[in-house]
């Protein structure tokens, strides 16, 4: 009865190595570097993230000033308070586009895939005289 448990826990064992370790095997084999499409798709989304972040935050920053000057015109009195509500706010504005646009300078351009040739491409020079 020992020899027969003791083959089926060397069997068990044997199975779960071979489920674990032929992924990985052949995960490790024949991995090829990405093409010049895949970088540049991938360079695109990350930039496009970035962007998608930056104007989230500008749209953030814009919304908190709004509501900030939504809730102290309810409490200033006089005009001159008002108006002074409006110019912070205006200034709130202005001081996220400013931050927005200096991330979008710091970002810089969006990438652009540079011309390629497929490495079966067989070019043939072009002679006038046949």
């Amino acid at each position: 009865m020992t020899k027969f448990t003791t083959r089926v826990l060397v069997a068990t064992v044997f199975c779960t190595s071979l489920v674990v370790v032929a992924p990985v095997v052949a995960s490790a084999r024949g991995t090829n570097p990405p093409s010049p499409v895949q970088l540049f798709r991938a360079q695109l989304r990350l930039y496009n993230h970035e962007r998608v972040v930056i104007d989230q935050t500008f749209h953030a920053a814009v919304v908190s000033a709004r509501q900030t000057e939504v809730a102290q015109l309810r409490l200033a009195k006089t005009p001159a308070q008002k108006s002074l509500v409006r110019s912070d706010y205006r200034e709130a504005v202005i001081t996220a586009a400013t931050t927005r646009a200096n991330a979008l300078n710091a970002l810089g351009a969006a990438p652009t895939l540079a011309s390629f040739e497929h490495p079966t491409t067989t070019t043939f020079p072009l002679t006038s005289g046949h």
